[in-house]
């Protein structure tokens, strides 16, 4: 039988820093009203002790369930087969055990579904998972940052339309900036976006080294025409990889082959002609990536 640990327990080091560094009773007074009502946070105490608990089953979670996989889920690669990534068991059974306790809820606000916890109970969260299994951490990232961009930059429908299925552990998602050949030079970037009529988009290009390429939302750095110049001619586009119907939107086209982290899934992604929507305004696309690439590093 698998000894069961508790990563948050069995670790002095990441206690005194959690004990030390953290100040809850700051986070406590920079949380609105709403979202302490939402927790049941009526005091600073109160508050401090969510995370508290909150943590210590993850750490139990993480130590006892997700660790003891990790070197199956690095022996079992992902495959791509008719445009589906296809994730074997042991790496499916990780992300539904994490999904059970609502870990895709956490930073999200709890009007749109979510768990509203403080910055350094994230990257708390963040440092179990990764010690347990790095693959399936690069599985579950794309959830919360996704939807912060889009609570921060998209209209309201977008807002209500998307996040509460990112919170529930739905949808996940991806930044997509890199392409063939233009790498990290964003200015160079070659796929580019059509306006339509209706006020909705459609995209055209190839996005390469995208990870969680499968994730169904997809935010997407993008010329507002094509051949446009410049940093200033980026926008940033949310695009689903499928539609209701389950036909797709969006082709994910390869997988790379990668030295270690085999559990989670880095791809070339096509867009020819995919349905998308502008987040936020036109010609500030560069500065949101820059905001969700802070948001997800």
């Amino acid at each position: 039988m698998q000894k069961k640990e508790n990563f948050v327990s069995d670790n002095p080091d990441w206690q005194f820093h959690f004990q030390n560094k953290l100040d809850f009773a700051t986070y406590f007074e920079l949380t609105v009203q709403e979202e302490r009502e939402a927790l049941g946070a009526s005091t600073a105490d109160k508050y401090r002790q969510i995370w508290v608990d909150m943590l210590n089953q993850l750490g139990e979670i993480v130590g006892s369930s997700i660790a003891p996989n990790q070197r199956k889920v690095a022996s079992e690669d992902v495959l791509l087969k008719d445009g589906e990534v296809i994730f074997p068991q042991v790496t499916l059974d990780n992300l539904e055990t994490l999904k059970a306790i609502g870990l895709p809820a956490v930073g999200i606000r709890s009007s749109l579904g979510g768990l509203p916890s403080p910055f350094g109970v994230d990257v708390s969260s963040v440092e179990l998972l990764y010690r347990a299994c790095p693959s399936t951490y690069l599985n579950v990232t794309w959830y919360s940052p996704i939807a912060r961009i889009i609570a921060e930059f998209g209209n309201d429908a977008q807002k209500e339309k998307y996040i509460p299925r990112i919170a529930g552990g739905e949808w996940s998602g991806n930044m997509a900036l890199t392409e063939p050949d233009a790498g990290s030079d964003l200015g160079n970037l070659k796929t580019y976006g059509e306006k339509q009529a209706d006020g909705s988009w459609k995209l055209f290009g190839t996005k390469r080294f995208i990870s969680n390429g499968p994730g169904q939302v997809s935010l997407v750095l993008a010329k507002g025409s094509k051949g446009a110049q410049g940093l200033k001619a980026l926008n940033l586009y949310l695009c689903l990889r499928k539609f209701d119907d389950g036909t797709h939107n969006i082709k994910v086209t390869k997988l790379e082959e990668k030295v270690g982290l085999h559990g989670s899934a880095t791809c070339d992604l096509n867009y020819d002609g995919s349905h998308a929507e502008l987040i936020g305004e036109e010609g500030k696309g560069f500065n949101y990536m820059l905001h969700l690439m802070n948001e997800a590093r």
